[in-house]
């Protein structure tokens, strides 16, 4: 979430991913991404891998917390666990393509058009 992404299209379905950051600055990058209007119109949003990303180690919250509390009140399915970002399991997807989100999972079209089921 370094570089924040261009205004959404109308029915977007927005992705999320990142790496090396704290908690606290994903906190600070999601309220940014809000108040800037990245969220308003989103149908759904996919979240991919936050590698090397954690909350202190005192904390007694982390980075799925930060995810729930900006998300949820969106009231559009979140669909989490899917393998895209930085990780191991770093798949492409066509972004502007078609795109169908299902209860548990995702159909994206392009070069990796599969159904991927995930963890929400």
């Amino acid at each position: 979430m370094r570089h924040a992404p261009p205004a959404q299209r109308p029915g977007a379905i927005l992705a999320l991913e990142d790496i090396a950051e704290p908690a606290y600055k994903l906190d600070r990058m999601v309220n940014q991404l809000r108040e800037a209007g990245v969220f308003n119109g989103v149908r759904a949003v996919l979240v991919g891998e936050f590698v090397q990303c954690a909350a202190p180690q005192d904390a007694d919250w982390g980075v799925v917390d930060v995810l729930r509390d900006a998300l949820l009140p969106l009231g559009v399915p979140v669909v989490a666990g899917l393998p895209f970002g930085h990780g191991a399991r770093n798949e492409a997807f066509l972004h502007g393509g078609l795109a169908q989100v299902f209860g548990g999972g995702v159909s994206l079209s392009g070069a990796n058009a599969a159904r991927r089921e995930a963890s929400s």
